[in-house]
């Protein structure tokens, strides 16, 4: 949506969490991240949510936030025990899961999160409840 909004002329509202892609497409140089971050609205249990058919409410179970690197990717949930980790050089459908492992890449994967989400400057709260990687 920044990307949009930015080609429109529009400024990009304070409560945007993200950034621009035009600079990267306007010059190559412009570096990007190393990670890319897929996810549905940060959200906890107990929030009220409208992601799925638009109809309000609560959230039963925590969400699942994909974060791809490189070969990896990590689809991280605050729940202990739930995240899983990929080789996509040698798992390109995503069947085994190697977080027990590789936990030093599933750490290395977690903290792009956290990072993405300080930078964009998620609610605290949501944050808060992220910051753990329970392998």
């Amino acid at each position: 949506m920044p990307t949009v909004l930015q080609v429109l002329g529009c400024a990009i509202p304070d409560f945007v969490e993200g950034q621009s892609l035009l600079p990267k497409i306007n010059d190559s140089a412009v570096s990007g991240r190393e990670y890319t971050i897929s996810s549905i609205p940060f959200a906890n249990p107990g929030d009220p949510v409208r992601s799925v058919d638009n109809f309000l409410r609560m959230l039963k179970a925590p969400t699942v936030t994909t974060i791809t690197s490189k070969n990896y990717s990590l689809l991280y949930s605050p729940e202990a025990g739930q995240s899983k980790l990929y080789d996509l050089s040698l798992d390109a459908n995503q069947e085994k899961n190697i977080v027990s492992e590789l936990p030093e890449v599933a750490t290395e994967l977690h903290q792009y999160l956290v990072k993405f989400m300080r930078d964009t400057n998620v609610a605290e709260y949501l944050l808060k409840a992220r910051l753990e990687l329970c392998i």
